[in-house]
């Protein structure tokens, strides 16, 4: 296996320390006067050397070399059986493979050796709903999750993915008359400007509904999401977690809180570093796109040129999409699926399979 990066380099030293110095201490910890220091570093060593096993199959995981993956975590757990990352690891290869028996034996493995692993209990969470079809369960585990780790992007993730407890309510307004009306008006004006990407105007369309309702759950995701197109993630996830605060159940909050965390943790990676000082390719707009797309007109323009790269390697099936009046509506984070026209008829059900 290669080394491609500064944490596989590190591990793999670690790795080779930890192996050489338990061989030149072991032959003499059956000497009395030498004290506990030898008995400490081999203790230090047994847990470094499983550690360092783990972390060279997570790093061949996510390079997707599942067989370097698999046989690293193997032999972690040969080493230590109760290493619940190691099981946890093992648990995403058998789903992977769609050994999905093995994947639930792993997963429940890991939080046995582990059980306050939010990781853990968010691969759990994901047997028990998707594999098991067990929602109740599985979303206690959620909560488990999070209230091991609030900031857990994989809980998050899959709770604002449809898997949410939440009926969705429509959400009361306890005003009258004329500053009902007033409050109304100005959420329609935030939410238009918002979805044309008018960012400021939004933002200071939503604080003016804060102000009359500070505690609105859609007027606080209205003003993440304008936080989040702005790039400014720490507010954005602030206004999600306050949306939360109000309703821990709400899933729109979750799936924006989980767009943030995902955001912030490539702010960290240096690819993301690189692309963004790449120059942006562009592509020509193919026939049938708009037919297609149909609200295409109405994106702005950095969106428009996503959508135009991201069709391009099928812009050939375009005119085939057209012909079987096939559509795709492209629709802001802070709106709901049954609020896309035609879908109505989902409101107050499970999106999830």
């Amino acid at each position: 296996m290669p080394l491609k990066h500064t944490t596989e380099t590190l591990l793999v030293f670690l790795l080779g320390t930890a192996t050489v110095v338990t061989g030149i201490i072991i032959p003499s910890l059956t000497a009395p006067d030498m004290g506990i220091a030898p008995w400490a570093i081999v203790f230090v060593l047994a847990v470094a050397y499983p550690l360092a096993l783990s972390g060279l199959a997570l790093v061949a995981y996510w390079e997707n070399k599942f067989e370097d993956a698999d046989r690293l975590a193997r032999q972690c757990l040969k080493v230590d059986s109760i290493f619940a990352k190691a099981w946890l690891l093992m648990s995403w290869l058998h789903r992977i493979r769609q050994e999905n028996s093995d994947w639930a034996e792993c997963g429940r493995r890991a939080v046995a050796c582990d059980p306050l692993d939010d990781e853990a209990r968010a691969n759990l969470f994901n047997i028990l709903i998707r594999g098991e079809k067990k929602a109740e369960e599985g979303y206690a585990q959620a909560q488990i999750a999070l209230k091991l780790n609030p900031f857990n992007l994989t809980t998050h993730n899959y709770i604002g993915n449809g898997w949410s407890a939440h009926t969705y309510p429509n959400v009361p307004l306890p005003l009258s008359g004329g500053e009902k009306d007033h409050f109304l008006e100005i959420m329609e004006i935030a939410d238009s400007t918002l979805t044309i990407h008018d960012l400021a105007s939004a933002s200071r369309a939503y604080d003016l509904a804060l102000r009359l309702m500070p505690d609105h759950i859609p007027a606080l995701i209205g003003k993440g999401a304008s936080l989040y197109y702005m790039l400014k993630y720490d507010e954005a996830l602030e206004c999600f977690f306050m949306a939360l605060e109000r309703d821990p159940d709400y899933g729109l909050a979750h799936y924006g809180a989980a767009l943030c965390l995902l955001r912030k943790r490539d702010a960290v990676n240096v690819l993301l570093a690189e692309l963004r000082r790449s120059p942006v390719s562009d592509a020509r707009e193919p026939r049938s796109l708009r037919d297609v797309f149909t609200n295409y007109t109405k994106l702005d323009t950095e969106l428009q040129g996503i959508v135009r790269s991201s069709v391009k390697p099928l812009q050939a099936y375009l005119p085939k999409l057209k012909q079987e009046k096939v559509t795709f509506l492209i629709f802001p984070l802070h709106h709901f699926l049954w609020q896309v026209p035609f879908n109505k008829r989902i409101q107050g059900t499970r999106t999830f399979d």
